[in-house]
């Protein structure tokens, strides 16, 4: 951020609790008296004083993206290691564990499953625009409290937060430009019978997840990377049920992350694993634009074998 100096500091109460002020200055070198001057400023007619200051820091707004995050085949970079950016937003933590997220149920699939390679790939494919577009909000943010056309710097700030909202809490991120696929699976509400639980508490995020809905009379073979869940979307008294109804009759891939891979009729179940099958090596695509060989030792997909009883 242009002359975007900030100074950061500490304030102990009681020798327990620790708080933590940002103030945005206009110029490179100031002390901590100015600061200080500035927050008085702000937050007229209050007044604030330090007792004991524990520490007092400056530092200036950085932001860019590392050129790769699979380096030479043998590197992966996450976190702060491939993106910097403003802490306004706090995005962050979020995307960070994201990025680890991403990478670590691909090498996953590829160490402990046969997985092509190749689907190590698709974690900078996946992550860098999204580390973009993290760098894109958060600097927004950061530079409203600068500039504002109106002089309306805290509403300015609050309206790029609502508008931004999915971005900032890592929720409306998605790996696609539209539609289910690639969009995060719904943490839906599902009943055991006359319990009540979550949908994300259900999945094994170490593998894939098949979610078949009014599917009771289906069969089908799966290998081990990937686990079965059946819910219906009409009151069960022994199964799972939902009264979410809009993947009625429908099967959802979910990757191991938690987001769509694909989603299909039930009359279609057998696509997802020969619509984009390659028949030679048993590779199969269940994630958004990118194929990797998940067959081992005789394990395929049995999709096709769908029998109804």
């Amino acid at each position: 951020m242009e002359n975007g100096y900030r100074a950061s500091s500490g304030l102990r109460i009681d020798s327990v609790t620790l708080d933590r002020f940002y103030v945005r200055m206009d110029r490179n070198e100031f002390s901590f008296d100015d600061a200080l001057e500035k927050i008085n400023r702000a937050i007229r007619p209050h007044q604030l004083s330090f007792r004991e200051i524990s520490w007092f820091s400056k530092f200036a707004v950085k932001e860019g993206v590392a050129e790769k995050f699979f380096v030479n085949e043998r590197v992966f970079l996450a976190g702060d290691a491939s993106h910097v950016h403003s802490v306004n937003g706090g995005q962050g933590l979020n995307t960070g564990i994201a990025d680890a997220f991403n990478l670590i149920w691909k090498l996953n699939m590829v160490l402990n499953f046969g997985a092509s390679k190749d689907i190590l790939n698709t974690y900078e494919a996946e992550r860098k625009p999204v580390a973009h577009s993290v760098i894109d909000s958060s600097g927004e943010l950061v530079r409203s409290t600068k500039y504002s056309a109106t002089g309306t710097h805290a509403q300015d700030y609050v309206k790029i937060v609502e508008r931004r909202s999915g971005n900032i809490t890592g929720m409306g991120i998605r790996y696609g430009e539209s539609g289910l696929v690639g969009s995060r699976m719904f943490d839906l509400d599902v009943h055991n019978g006359s319990e009540m639980t979550r949908l994300y508490s259900l999945l094994d995020y170490t593998k894939f997840t098949l979610l078949i809905f009014d599917g009771n009379d289906i069969e089908i073979e799966v290998p081990s990377f990937v686990n079965v869940i059946r819910i219906n979307t009409s009151e069960s008294v022994q199964q799972y049920w939902t009264t979410y109804s809009s993947f009625s009759n429908q099967a959802v891939l979910v990757r191991p992350d938690s987001y769509i891979a694909s989603v299909v009729p039930l009359t279609n179940l057998g696509s997802l694993a020969h619509a984009t099958s390659d028949h030679n090596r048993g590779s199969f695509v269940f994630w958004n634009g990118a194929s990797a060989g998940l067959q081992k030792n005789g394990d395929p997909f049995h999709c096709g074998d769908v029998k109804t009883l």
